[in-house]
């Protein structure tokens, strides 16, 4: 699997020696999730069934909703076995950051999100 590499302030592609930055096994599969979680399901024309479903739900979902459609995001991806460990809270400026440790086929990945 490869992907283009996003840098994480601006969400802007990765240009290296005039050049995009292509992202393989872990990374790439990390870069993956991150943007999935960034994207409302039914919003990109390309891939429809990406992303979270934050709309799904109440017009404000309980955290336990909305940990669950995270999860199912995070386990559409097609080389998840399991997860680890999951969790979830907001910070000071109300934003939700996702901590989790899961299993997939290029190896164990933890990532906060």
């Amino acid at each position: 699997m490869k992907t283009l590499q996003h840098e994480t302030t601006y969400n802007d592609l990765t240009v290296e020696s005039g050049g995009f930055v292509m992202l393989t096994g872990v990374d790439a599969l990390k870069e993956r999730i991150r943007k999935a979680l960034q994207v409302i399901k039914g919003e990109w024309f390309l891939d429809l069934n990406l992303g979270v479903n934050y709309h799904k739900r109440d017009r404000k979902p309980s955290m336990v909703l909305l940990g669950a459609e995270i999860k199912e995001t995070i386990a559409s991806m097609t080389s998840f076995k399991r997860f680890l460990k999951f969790t979830m809270r907001q910070d000071a400026d109300r934003q939700l950051i996702v901590n989790f440790r899961a299993e997939f086929d290029e190896g164990i990945i933890e990532m906060e999100a």
